[in-house]
């Protein structure tokens, strides 16, 4: 299904001059672009959740529709950074769609209609895509931080960080998500990836 979508998305919008930041919470994504793209030509726009000012992490729905619902709300938020971006400057993005895609894969993955679910996010996102509400972004980094580091990084969780997020499951469940993805977007040469 992954390599169907990525297929899907040969004709959407992107961004050329855009980079994105990927990687699972407490890799270090913020650290790496403040260090990496430190420059007044970079415009750094902050991941969806110091953006979802009226987000409260709630249990998970069961029902496909609460499901979408859910991710459409991230959506908006996804569209809503690709509107700050500011045309004189290079866009690095801390996190981007792929986040939302990968955490949903992660949570669907025992749903006994999954297959369902995610083809109609897929259908969806291909909306947002083609209408140009979200890009995908030309360059993406993917921080492959250990699990075993990231638990050294939590250890308080001050960030209130989902608990699902730092599960070894969902680790190697959205790991490979977003390297299959990316994987298949680079095959078709539709973005450029660098594992760090």
């Amino acid at each position: 299904m992954i390599k169907q979508f990525a297929l899907s998305l040969a004709s959407t919008s992107y961004a050329d001059n855009a980079i994105a930041v990927e990687g699972m919470p407490f890799a270090g994504k913020t650290t790496f672009i403040e260090k990496e793209f430190a420059g007044t030509h970079y415009q750094h726009l902050p991941e969806h959740m110091l953006m979802a000012k009226d987000f409260t992490v709630s249990a998970w729905s069961e029902q496909p529709d609460e499901i979408i619902a859910r991710q459409r709300y991230f959506l908006d938020l996804e569209s809503a950074r690709w509107a700050l971006v500011d045309a004189s400057k290079t866009p690095v993005f801390d996190r981007s769609v792929l986040s939302i895609m990968a955490y949903l894969a992660a949570r669907v993955n025992q749903h006994e209609k999954s297959e369902n679910i995610l083809q109609n996010y897929h259908k969806l996102l291909e909306s947002y895509f083609f209408s140009g509400k979200v890009k995908l972004a030309r360059r993406f980094f993917f921080l492959d931080t250990p699990f075993a580091e990231i638990k050294q990084r939590v250890k308080s969780n001050d960030r209130k960080c989902e608990a699902f997020l730092l599960e070894s499951d969902t680790y190697e469940l959205m790991t490979a998500y977003y390297k299959d993805m990316l994987d298949n977007l680079h095959k078709e040469g539709l973005v450029d990836v660098v594992y760090v």
